[in-house]
């Protein structure tokens, strides 16, 4: 765990750890803990005006590795525009260990091309985390949903990886699929969908958990639709939706907005209400449609 400094006279406490699965961003001001991200490789969080700089501190994961021993997460923390530090976290203490990344033949174009990620070029593609934040209060096996990628996104963006909440933590097998459009009169049609992850993963109770990286991370272009539908065998946790409600947007940030969807419960059988989708969801935007002042992720509009 690496304790980041917030300045003299402070109380406030915020963390960086690494529990083999992902790293995770966490602080304790005036007694309340929040979690400000739960991180795999490729993936970022951003604390806005740190320290009341008006700059922005960014955590950014370039590795997690659970092949050697101790195992390691190379992790990099941005203050403002210039890194502040590489830090390795590991819960055995393991040595830094630096990563280097291969440029593309494209970039440093400001568009993040579908070769790239910010792994390979930052300088063109920017990890976002979006939170969707309603308490969740039902569970089910399946959700399906659709996201929005808003006209102003630009050159569109790409879904790179879905949380998802446990209400009894513990192995659980799960899928992640997608398909274009709406998922309107596919809900039981699996020959519809493609499959984009199938995974056994730890899922930690009542918080929210990475189930890994899509392959490939989905291409959403601006003013565009596209539905996903998540599901894990041993059922994640879920908001309830309002009744005719479904098709509701119910959270947004300049990049994408959530609309309300429904939750199923077998893999694709049994659509048994609506519901919100209540996790993060990690993407990629190309740096020529994020505003300077956030080179990673803007606080969320929740409605």
């Amino acid at each position: 765990v690496v304790l980041l400094d917030v300045g003299e006279g402070s109380n406030d406490k915020y963390f960086v750890g690494f529990n083999e699965r992902q790293v995770t961003v966490a602080s304790l001001v005036d007694g309340a803990y929040s979690l400000h991200g739960a991180l795999v490789a490729g993936e970022s969080t951003t604390l806005t005006n740190w320290r009341d700089s008006g700059l922005d501190l960014m955590v950014m994961v370039h590795e997690l590795n659970t092949d050697e021993s101790p195992s390691y997460a190379d992790v990099e923390i941005t203050f403002g525009s210039q890194p502040e530090s590489s830090i390795v976290a590991s819960p055995t203490g393991a040595p830094t260990k630096a990563t280097t990344t291969k440029p593309t033949a494209k970039c440093g174009n400001s568009i993040c091309d579908a070769d790239e990620t910010p792994g390979t070029c930052k300088s063109d593609c920017i990890a976002k985390k979006f939170y969707t934040r309603p308490k969740p209060d039902a569970k089910a096996d399946g959700q399906m949903f659709t996201i929005d990628a808003t006209a102003s996104s630009g050159n569109g963006i790409r879904i790179s990886s879905f949380d998802a909440v446990s209400q009894r933590g513990g192995k659980n097998e799960c899928r992640v699929y997608t398909r274009p459009g709406d998922y309107a009169g596919y809900e039981e049609d699996a020959d519809a969908w493609e499959l984009l992850l199938d995974t056994k993963v730890e899922l930690e109770k009542m918080y929210p958990t990475s189930l890994g990286l899509l392959d490939p991370a989905v291409s959403i272009p601006a003013g565009a639709k596209q539905s996903f539908y998540v599901w894990c065998k041993e059922g994640i946790m879920y908001t309830q939706g309002e009744k005719g409600a479904e098709g509701v947007s119910y959270g947004s940030d300049d990049s994408l907005v959530i609309h309300q969807g429904v939750v199923t419960k077998q893999l694709f059988e049994k659509v048994t209400g609506t519901g919100k989708f209540c996790a993060g969801i990690s993407y990629y935007a190309s740096a020529s449609d994020v505003p300077k002042e956030d080179k990673a992720s803007r606080k969320s509009k929740h409605a």
